[in-house]
């Protein structure tokens, strides 16, 4: 407050209590000393309690303040300002385009939230090689077989085209379907079936010789995907995706690893996945918990106990964390 105010108040009082001391106001005589001071004690309260004072009080600033204000704004970006030396700005602005997080902050202390990626993939190897999708055989289609055949009638071999229904593989048991038994889950008494519904021994040999044709069950059998060729596991790439630049993987566990599961039981398989970070073998463990920041880097997940005719799924979950490429250029740059 400036040294005025207090004299401007007792000037003020002074004057207003000019005129009510002394002796005769006619008589011109001096204010008594005393006779002031205690009309001040008696009347300074009242004065104060019913007069406003303004104060005006100089604001200085001080270098080496710094002031973050993060701010969410409509169009989905973080923006972080910093306000040095009293007047010196710099904006740091983030526009990502999925879900975002504040990535680091003055001095490099960051928080750990991200984007977490959720893998769930259901294949098998016919997906995985491109293959078209196998269509099961139905019992209501026809088969037609060349088939030579001794002919007594004519005492001589004969070669014959012969049509015949898929039906007659789903004889037994077709009175009540939950007691039925295709001819390829178990053939005992097809031959009794065969007889009784007038098939001569000729067309029992064509069914029994053409069963477990690929061809034949392709078109009749309603549970066959094809036979499993020679070699009985196989390793293969199941899945790929990338770590965008300026991003980094980070695992959500120590130990999290892709896991792969029957995806018809729903069990485990129960063996580890393999995961390379462009051509680099990389796993998840306490001494590589990221990956990732300076360029595109691309991801591949691979498995060694696939089989034929199985249907697998893949789940795993892991998070991209924004983080700033290192500024030094390699060696060989």
């Amino acid at each position: 407050m400036r040294i005025i105010a207090p004299m401007m108040i007792l000037i003020m009082m002074t004057s207003t209590l000019a005129g009510c001391t002394g002796g005769d106001p006619d008589s011109g005589g001096e204010i008594d000393s005393d006779a002031l001071n205690e009309l001040i004690d008696q009347n300074l309260q009242d004065f104060i309690n019913n007069t406003t004072i303004t104060v005006n009080q100089e604001i200085h600033h001080h270098n080496n303040t710094t002031v973050v204000n993060n701010y969410y704004n409509s169009n989905t970006e973080y923006n972080n300002t910093t306000v040095i030396d009293g007047g010196e700005v710099t904006n740091q602005n983030y526009d990502q385009s999925s879900t975002y997080y504040n990535a680091s902050s003055i001095g490099g202390n960051g928080t750990s939230n991200g984007i977490i990626r959720t893998i769930d993939f259901v294949f098998d190897l016919d997906l995985l090689w491109g293959n078209s999708p196998i269509i099961p055989g139905n019992r209501t289609s026809t088969y037609t077989a060349i088939w030579t055949y001794y002919d007594y009638a004519t005492n001589s071999e004969r070669t014959d085209i012969f049509t015949f229904d898929c039906g007659v593989y789903y004889l037994v048991g077709s009175a009540n379907s939950s007691n039925e038994e295709t001819y390829w889950e178990n053939n005992n008494y097809y031959d009794d079936a065969w007889s009784d519904n007038g098939f001569n021994n000729t067309m029992r040999d064509i069914f029994h010789n053409v069963a477990n044709d690929e061809d034949l069950r392709f078109t009749c059998d309603e549970d066959f995907y094809g036979y499993d060729s020679g070699q009985t596991q196989f390793y293969e790439i199941i899945y790929q995706f990338t770590i965008p630049e300026g991003f980094a993987l980070s695992c959500l566990d120590t130990n999290s690893r892709a896991e792969v599961f029957d995806h018809n039981s729903g069990q485990s398989t129960g063996q580890y996945t393999y995961m390379r970070v462009d051509g680099v073998s990389w796993h998840c463990a306490s001494w590589q918990s990221s990956i990732g920041g300076e360029y595109d880097m691309n991801v591949t997940i691979s498995y060694n106990y696939l089989y034929e005719n199985i249907d697998y799924r893949l789940l795993w979950s892991y998070k991209l964390i924004s983080v700033l490429p290192h500024d030094q250029n390699d060696l060989d740059d």
